[in-house]
């Protein structure tokens, strides 16, 4: 089976970044390049094609990627509604959310998501990222069927992903790559107080 076919990614770029003073933390630099960038192309040869969630600069952004769409909804409503419009806009049964903050994701991140999808003897239509130390529901993989539940929800004026995703019974898959996982979401660690990279394990 050919899982790159039936998968669009999406890299959620369209937060605050409270914890960057509310910079476009997409666009901010690890080593030179934009993470929006370095999680582009860790995401892109794993897709069939590629899709950017922003909310501001999205003149930037389509530099990266040609697909790049604000949240349908007004006054940030949280990853959920990059989600919700990343599923209005995808044209595969599958999208792959990732933030652009996870500039080490596993390069089988998308083929270990979609194993653990068809080997199940469930109807599975989520299934998102694990570690032993937490969970990752941002990175998670969506049936595009799932597009009405998430926009009742929403409608419900729920916000936490997780939540989302207990509700649709999604699955979690442990990663054995905790690193790879690891957030960019603080000046300290682009200016190199905590220099994952540098551990091997990537």
């Amino acid at each position: 089976m050919d899982i790159r076919s039936g998968v669009t990614g999406l890299i959620l770029a369209g937060g605050r970044g409270r914890r960057m003073a509310c910079v476009d933390k997409g666009l901010q630099r690890l080593d030179g390049l934009p993470l929006v960038e370095r999680v582009f192309h860790r995401l892109a040869p794993q897709c069939n094609s590629m899709m950017i969630s922003a909310n501001r600069n999205l003149k930037q952004y389509r530099a990266v990627a040609r697909n790049v769409y604000p949240d349908l909804r007004s006054r940030f409503c949280g990853p959920l509604a990059g989600m919700e419009t990343g599923l209005q806009h995808c044209m595969t049964p599958w999208l792959m959310v990732v933030p652009c903050d996870v500039p080490y994701l596993p390069v089988n991140l998308v083929s270990t998501l979609s194993e653990a999808v068809f080997l199940s003897d469930l109807q599975l239509g989520a299934v998102f990222a694990s570690t032993e130390e937490q969970n990752h529901p941002s990175i998670c993989l969506l049936h595009r069927s799932l597009l009405p539940s998430l926009s009742e929800f929403l409608d419900q004026g729920q916000r936490q992903v997780m939540f989302w995703l207990a509700a649709v019974k999604a699955k979690s898959v442990l990663f054995q790559q905790r690193h790879a996982f690891c957030n960019f979401n603080t000046r300290e660690m682009l200016d190199g107080g905590i220099n994952v990279a540098s551990n091997g394990h990537f």
